[in-house]
């Protein structure tokens, strides 16, 4: 009996032994994985970004700005089967919308060929799904043409008064599809647009059906030229539809130098409208800064045009190469000698007479010869338009230096009739002051 108590009792302690021994060996493969677990790191996911930036690429803007022309335009043509394939499905099934009351639901357009311009196109990236959100103007445009051209019936713009024009603000939705290749649009209304630029509405990115009417023409290069042709045209529409746009559109600092007023500078276009070649390029050239890529564009009038662009809808502009200090300008006066220096300075003079900026050579005159001739601007105007002649070619002649005044004989041929045998002949005394500053006089 003893014996057997005794047996009992060591398979008791064994089994506590063996417990003991498995719950240790258990707890150390416990610790060992969780050591591997911490020791192992987490796999970085990356989300795609989801948030609205503006775009900075000229190809999605391009591309962007053929879509919503191509919509409006067939808006203006009444096109109904088109425009309904070109809309938002959901927008379709939610406003009950058919090919029948399609023109009930869209922005309304009167005439065939609207002009579209963009003020604002930001890009929520999907990589493909993207949906851009834009803000902008479509002018309704009077349909008159040209009765000199029988062959050409488009618009005339520069017969259009910008009062006939209506100016129709529209904000929309531009989803696009690059695997089926196709897009469509929603327009909605202001409210809404802020809502979801400030996050308060998120939209999700989806597929779009392809169908006969929506197919997206893709991202294209865009070159340095078709840059500024686009720009050139740009400026020119605003100046043509909506004068304020374009004023503002110019370089702060340019625009308090060379205008008063809107007024003036409303003037100025007018007296420009129809020269010969203004705003059809011939020339340019592209320089890139870490503010902005800046384009000058010289037409085939010889008028420059210098942009300075951030991104495909913001830029600035300034419209001759003297008013204010340009980079280039200022290093060419720097390397040239005095007698350089003073040709630079008249050639300033003589483009701003033939732009009839006659404040800024009225500014430049010597102040005393300035009150003893011309005590007025009106005094010089008149006199530079009764001496000179509309379009100014100079050549100069027997350079001298009398005592830091520096004279040159200038010669004044009618730049529009260059083989006159009538000249204007003068001698321009000048004084060279600190960076680009001078002044001048001439013998009346």
């Amino acid at each position: 009996m003893k014996h057997i108590k005794g047996l009992i009792i060591f398979f008791i302690i064994v089994l506590v032994i063996l417990a003991i021994v498995l719950l240790g060996f258990i707890l150390q493969k416990r610790g060992t994985i969780q050591e591997i677990q911490e020791a192992t790191p987490e796999p970085v996911m990356e989300e795609v970004d989801s948030s609205m930036q503006e775009i900075d690429t000229y190809n999605r803007y391009m591309a962007v700005d053929k879509t919503l022309r191509t919509y409006f335009a067939n808006i203006g043509y009444k096109s109904s089967k088109i425009i309904y394939h070109l809309l938002d499905e959901e927008v379709i099934n939610s406003q009950s919308i058919t090919e029948e009351n399609v023109f009930e639901k869209v922005m309304p357009i009167q005439n065939q060929q609207p002009i579209v311009k963009i003020d604002s196109v930001e890009m929520q990236d999907d990589f493909d799904y993207p949906i851009f959100f834009v803000q902008g103007t479509v002018y309704d445009v009077p349909y008159v043409i040209d009765m000199t051209d029988e062959f050409n019936m488009d618009i005339d713009y520069r017969q259009v008064n910008e009062s006939d024009v209506q100016k129709r603000e529209y904000y929309l939705i531009l989803r696009v599809d690059l695997e089926n290749i196709t897009y469509s649009i929603e327009e909605i209304n202001q409210a809404r647009y802020q809502n979801i630029r400030n996050g308060r509405e998120v939209i999700e990115p989806k597929a779009i059906q392809s169908n006969q009417y929506n197919k997206f023409s893709g991202y294209t290069n865009v070159t340095d030229e078709e840059i500024c042709t686009l720009l050139m045209d740009d400026y020119e529409m605003d100046t043509l539809l909506n004068a304020s746009r374009a004023y503002q559109k110019l370089d702060p600092n340019y625009q308090a130098n060379r205008f008063t007023s809107e007024t003036e500078y409303r003037t100025y276009l007018a007296n420009r409208k129809n020269d010969a070649g203004m705003l059809k390029l011939d020339q340019y050239q592209t320089t890139t800064t870490e503010e902005y890529t800046q384009y000058i564009c010289l037409d085939r009038a010889g008028n420059y045009y210098i942009f300075r662009v951030t991104s495909p809808t913001d830029y600035t502009l300034i419209l001759d190469t003297y008013t204010i200090d340009l980079p280039e300008v200022v290093s060419q006066y720097q390397q040239a000698d005095t007698a350089g220096k003073v040709q630079l300075n008249l050639i300033k003079l003589f483009t701003a007479i033939n732009e009839g900026n006659y404040r800024y050579a009225y500014q430049k005159l010597n102040q005393t010869f300035r009150t003893e001739n011309f005590p007025t601007l009106t005094d010089f105007e008149n006199y530079v338009k009764e001496t000179f002649y509309t379009k100014n070619e100079i050549g100069v002649s027997n350079f001298a230096n009398y005592d830091y005044i520096y004279r040159y004989e200038v010669t004044i041929r009618n730049e529009e009739q260059p083989s006159a045998a009538y000249v204007v002949k003068k001698t321009f005394s000048m004084s060279l002051g600190e960076g680009t500053n001078f002044e001048y006089s001439f013998n009346k």
